[in-house]
């Protein structure tokens, strides 16, 4: 493991000097995220402001990791800096609520038309079925890319007030004293592969290239021999259809707890 001297010591001590050490040590993940994220905000947000917030998540996985569990502490941290943000983003409502109702309206559009067809909808038929033109389907996943700057923590969340967990946790969750919690947990981590798992591979490979291979979307546009925008349109239609898939799952899951 990297820097396993300096971790032995904070898991020993848990000094204060230890975690400011570790806290610089992995400030270059917080600064990237940062900016990454930025890059696809509207101007008026700061990448300063999201690191400040990053540094809190990173303090944050730093206290929670187990070496002893095998898992990189970039990977793990990765997750929580990007949580940190997003929950700032959220509290401070920078979404208008006219970009919030028409990413409603496309995640209920790949939700419904999923479970009507039995398989992924075109941009024909989910333009049909909202009523409008493919280039106005096209304009409004451009209006609406800045809402799925997201890491896959966040399929779980996207409605906020369900007290739904995230992918991070299902995915933490190896030893779950409660036996329904252990089967949601489980229902959930199989039904995302399966939901994943059925993604045209393009929309799979930018997935993996974006969330875990850390590529920028312009790095991404280069491998594929797309432009920018045209990726940030593909992984648009991407989050907000795994967004309507995963959330039905939730649904169904959180009704099965409450009847237990």
């Amino acid at each position: 493991m990297k820097h396993e001297a300096l971790w032995r010591e904070y898991q020993e001590t848990h000094s204060t000097a230890a975690r400011n050490r570790l806290i610089e040590t992995y400030m270059s993940l917080v600064g990237y995220i940062a900016s990454k994220t930025a890059a696809s905000l509207p101007p008026h947000i700061e990448v300063s402001d999201l690191e400040s917030v990053g540094i809190l998540g990173l303090m944050n996985a730093i206290e929670r990791f187990d070496p002893d569990k095998g898992i990189a502490f970039e990977t793990f941290a990765k997750m929580r800096v990007y949580g940190a943000i997003m929950d700032e983003l959220r509290s401070l409502d920078w979404i208008p609520r006219s970009i919030r109702q028409k990413t409603k309206k496309i995640e209920s559009a790949y939700r419904t038309l999923d479970q009507e067809l039995g398989r992924p909808a075109t941009v024909t038929e989910l333009a049909d079925h909202l009523g409008i033109s493919v280039r106005e389907f096209h304009k409004m996943l451009r209006e609406v890319s800045s809402t799925t700057v997201l890491s896959l923590e966040q399929i779980y969340s996207s409605d906020t007030n369900s007290g739904t967990m995230t992918l991070l946790d299902v995915l933490e969750s190896t030893n779950v004293a409660n036996p329904l919690e252990s089967l949601q947990s489980e229902e959930m981590r199989d039904e995302l592969a399966q939901t994943i798992d059925r993604l045209p591979e393009k929309e799979k490979l930018i997935l993996a290239l974006y969330y875990y291979e850390d590529l920028t979307l312009k790095e991404i546009g280069r491998i594929l021999s797309l432009s920018e925008s045209r990726i940030s349109q593909i992984h648009t239609k991407t989050i907000l259809k795994l967004r309507g898939r995963m959330l039905d799952q939730t649904r169904a899951t959180d009704r099965s707890i409450a009847k237990a």
